[in-house]
């Protein structure tokens, strides 16, 4: 790698690094350039060499996790989500397909950077940025409906908002659990449903004593 090049990651992971830290510790809306040039040890003119100015850096850091995260949905899916979900010939490939999901949120800064932007002093529009990339995928014919006469559109906020919340609270869960653990939760919810996976925990809890 040319050292212009290196030079330029390093300055780009320092402002990564000063961004995450300024919305975990004061929350998004103080985010400024000088605090971001401040924690980052660089000057304001680096700084607007990169970003045009805060609001393009926030984009511009969310819009570049967004693209990595669709291009690996799109390297791995041959066919739209639901049938993968669907086809129990597929749950090795289903498998890997999350869990090359969650290594990816789980490598160097991307957690952090995750847990801050869809924590409760992040950005809510990056969650809804992320919801809709996966209903992209999920590719659900929407014009449909279940016997029962349960629209479309209602499963997919069904499925879309059980996936969402299994990975945000991953997120902000301590201590952080590993990817395996979550990507077998994601799993177990995909063959599961509702009612049987209350009936598991509960089988599972632990008699309480009578208190006398």
């Amino acid at each position: 790698m040319a050292p212009n090049n290196r030079k330029v990651e390093k300055t780009q992971a320092a402002i990564q690094a000063a961004l995450i830290q300024i919305i975990d510790t004061q929350g998004l809306n103080k985010l400024t350039v000088a605090g971001i040039t401040h924690l980052a040890h660089i000057n304001r003119s680096t700084f607007y060499h990169h970003y045009i100015d805060k609001y393009d850096l926030v984009e511009k850091t969310e819009q570049g996790y967004l693209t990595l995260l669709n291009d690996s949905l799109d390297r791995y899916l041959t066919e739209p989500l639901n049938l993968l979900v669907l086809d129990s010939m597929n749950s090795d490939r289903l498998t890997h397909l999350i869990l090359q999901m969650t290594t990816y949120i789980d490598q160097g800064q991307n957690f952090d950077l995750a847990r801050v932007l869809t924590g409760p002093k992040g950005d809510p529009a990056f969650v809804v940025e992320i919801k809709t990339m996966i209903q992209r995928h999920l590719a659900l014919p929407m014009e449909t409906q279940t016997p029962e006469g349960v629209p479309a559109s209602f499963i997919q906020d069904y499925i879309l908002d059980g996936i969402l919340s299994i990975v945000l609270t991953w997120l902000q869960s301590v201590p952080r659990l590993p990817v395996t653990t979550v990507t077998n939760m994601l799993l177990i919810t995909r063959f599961q449903s509702t009612s049987s996976i209350l009936a598991r925990l509960q089988a599972n809890q632990k008699p309480h004593k009578n208190q006398g």
